[in-house]
């Protein structure tokens, strides 16, 4: 592929390896200059193919030439894996990027695609961040579990609009806790520990568990003595 004075190819991992190994494989774009030394530059699979597929169209005689349509074509492939993740669920920005680093994708060109996909609303943290935070309140996780696990997604709870007015009522977070130990049954031995630790697990405060075990406790036993 090229011009008689400078000469590229491109290599493509085995299609089993690539399919069956965890790490993201890689091609490797191999540059040939004239009277200068092989290079060989590892690329995103998507990027390799694209480049393989274009080659014949590609009038390229420098390894300059060759790297700005590695540029475009890496910007391409990474738009549609953009465009292909978020197509089955909403990503932040920081898992965007994140994902697209797991496919070998340089710090320029994700920097790029994020800032599209927010622009033109393909992904909204804000967005993100309140059906998140809602899914979990309804899955019965408790405000630092959400804390945490959204800062894990480059979020911080106390950024998100409305928060927490329009998610929770602080004085009802007791009663939400009190509804999980309600659903389960009391367990044998030590219930008061293993029932803090369930609620604490869910990333309830540790006075909210105390007060939530307390009633539950009182309740079972209330029962037990009628």
């Amino acid at each position: 592929m090229g011009h008689s004075s400078f000469d590229w190819s491109c290599e493509l991992p085995n299609r089993k390896s690539y399919v069956s190994a965890q790490p993201a494989q890689r091609a490797i774009l191999i540059v040939r200059p004239d009277s200068a030394e092989e290079e060989r530059l590892s690329i995103p699979v998507a990027v390799g193919r694209m480049l393989r597929q274009q080659s014949k169209a590609l009038d390229v005689h420098s390894r300059a030439e060759l790297l700005y349509e590695l540029k475009r074509c890496a910007e391409s492939c990474a738009w549609e894996k953009a465009c292909s993740l978020v197509s089955r669920r909403d990503y932040s920005s920081k898992e965007l990027d994140d994902r697209l680093k797991r496919n070998g994708y340089t710090s320029s060109v994700r920097e790029l695609v994020v800032k599209r996909a927010l622009s033109c609303g393909l992904i909204d943290n804000d967005r993100f961040a309140s059906a998140y935070i809602r899914t979990k309140l309804a899955a019965g996780w408790g405000e630092r579990r959400i804390a945490l696990e959204l800062s894990h997604k480059g979020i911080e709870l106390g950024d998100v609009p409305g928060w927490p007015e329009e998610f929770i009522d602080p004085d009802n977070e007791v009663d939400r806790a009190l509804s999980l130990l309600e659903r389960k049954s009391l367990p044998r031995g030590d219930a008061y520990g293993k029932l803090m630790r369930f609620l604490v697990s869910r990333g309830f405060r540790m006075r909210c568990a105390r007060a939530a075990v307390e009633r539950r406790l009182s309740e079972i036993e209330g029962n037990d003595q009628r």
